[in-house]
């Protein structure tokens, strides 16, 4: 089975901690509830996940912004060789209350049509948690090396919504599952 992959123990796949103690408002908690997919295949493994810019020793960041992430690695008899940490998102620091949710990645089961093929999705809120969500993917083809697509998915008008996550299947099909809710001021129709 593809995802048989066994670790003989914990690793560390974000050295510098995610920091929310300081952001404000709503962004106090909904940055951290959500669901973050990860992936296997073969000795492929891939996370995806949200987080901010911290810096060590730095005090944690206020901007209320959280960036997607990714880290993909391949087994080697001496564990997980990792490629260096993808943001995906890198929102600006004069920039406020960006912040992704429902990070999700899947390696793509079809290597031999698209070799290197890794891709992962997230939701994003710009601005506000009660206005519009925008959905994003980002394309590797370089094994999660590098990610230089990035595409914003087409969803209904004013929405705030939940990204259920990538899925594909064995002939490289990639399914990204939205689901959407009209706004909470005022009702959309669409």
């Amino acid at each position: 089975p593809c995802h048989s992959m066994k670790t003989p123990k914990n690793f560390l796949i974000q050295p510098d901690p995610t920091n929310v103690s300081q952001f404000t408002g709503v962004a106090q908690t909904a940055v951290l509830r959500d669901s973050h997919t990860n992936d296997a295949l073969g000795d492929l493994v891939a996370f995806s996940w949200g987080g901010n810019k911290s810096i060590p020793n730095q005090p944690p960041p206020v901007n209320n912004n959280f960036d997607a992430f990714v880290r993909v690695g391949t087994k080697t008899e001496h564990g997980i060789e990792w490629k260096d940490i993808v943001n995906l998102t890198n929102f600006p620091s004069t920039s406020t209350n960006q912040m992704i949710f429902d990070t999700s990645v899947v390696i793509n089961r079809n290597q031999t049509r698209f070799p290197g093929n890794v891709v992962v999705g997230w939701g994003q809120f710009d601005g506000n948690v009660s206005e519009a969500t925008t959905f994003w993917v980002a394309i590797s083809n370089d094994y999660g090396a590098t990610f230089p697509i990035k595409v914003q998915v087409p969803s209904g008008p004013n929405v705030a919504a939940d990204a259920r996550g990538l899925q594909g299947d064995k002939y490289g099909n990639l399914i990204f599952g939205t689901m959407n809710i009209p706004s909470f001021s005022p009702p959309q129709s669409y």
